[in-house]
């Protein structure tokens, strides 16, 4: 019947027909807000038809995560979830697919990791809440107990002791002049200034104010995604005044007055990347990693 559902009589009996009718505008609704999605045709959404269609929406208005949300589902939540109606999904079916996935975690090769656990819960929480504002479904099935899923901490819990760098590390890597001068100074920027990498990378000179005193400043406004190709608001949502450090500071004003211009054959104006790749766009992830000398 692709996809088509015939609704089963209900339980109501006489003297009930107030309940009886709201169920009956709740499923009007329902109909209708599928016909509004062009999918009337095949019938009540399922969770994995549903997944296509919420997916390629999020891709239209440029979320980043979206091809990561979909391998997330598609891998761990569809083979559990993926033929039942949308309207059919119950807290008790959330409850069992964290409990299947947590007994996974820390179990030979395929074991997951805890944040992976919540990585997949959190992604279906949004997918639901958005076919509660789409009027598909009346209330978010994801709905679990204090405790249900798993504490955030990493599949290896000793890594993050490690994942610094030592003071003499930093020292080598933003004055090394074996290292090219336009990484010095994207290095330069994230350690003395705490930007993140992609908020350096959507850096502009009209950001740099180094008139000042005592110490210049930069205004992080934006923020570089590697996936979407795009600038985006920071984080926090909030731009931020930062400080420029009397040593970024060295830095930036010989970058300004001749390490650009030798880079890029001319010049910086107002509105061009800070530290750009070649071809004068934003620099990815790939071509911002730190490398040795």
């Amino acid at each position: 019947m692709n996809g088509a559902r015939k609704y089963a009589p209900t339980k109501f009996t006489v003297g009930q027909e107030s309940k009886a009718g709201k169920l009956l505008e709740a499923i009007e609704r329902r109909i209708q807000a599928t016909a509004s999605l062009g999918e009337a045709a095949l019938g009540p959404f399922t969770v994995k038809r549903y997944l296509v269609r919420w997916i390629e929406d999020r891709r239209v208005r440029n979320v980043a995560s979206a091809g990561d949300d979909e391998a997330r589902l598609q891998r761990h939540a569809l083979p559990e979830l993926g033929e039942l109606f949308l309207t059919e999904v119950r807290p008790s079916h959330i409850r069992t697919l964290v409990r299947s996935l947590k007994a996974k975690v820390g179990q030979g090769r395929a074991q997951l990791a805890p944040r992976t656990v919540r990585h997949v819960y959190g992604v279906l929480h949004r997918m639901f809440e958005d076919a509660v504002a789409d009027e598909l479904i009346e209330s978010n099935p994801c709905s679990i107990k204090r405790g249900e899923l798993p504490a955030k901490i990493d599949k290896d819990p000793t890594w993050r002791s490690g994942a610094v760098f030592t003071r003499e590390e930093v020292e080598q890597l933003i004055s090394d002049e074996r290292i090219p001068e336009d990484r010095r100074v994207f290095y330069s920027i994230a350690f003395l200034g705490g930007l993140r990498t992609g908020e350096v990378s959507a850096l502009r000179f009209r950001a740099y104010d180094a008139s000042l005193e005592p110490l210049g400043k930069l205004l992080v406004a934006a923020s570089f995604d590697t996936r979407t190709r795009l600038e985006k608001s920071v984080k926090t949502g909030q731009p931020r005044e930062v400080p420029i450090h009397p040593t970024l500071a060295r830095v930036l004003a010989a970058w300004k007055l001749g390490g650009w211009e030798r880079t890029m054959a001319r010049p910086p104006r107002p509105d061009d990347v800070l530290v750009p790749k070649q071809d004068g766009r934003n620099r990815d992830a790939h071509s911002s990693l730190l490398v040795p000398p």
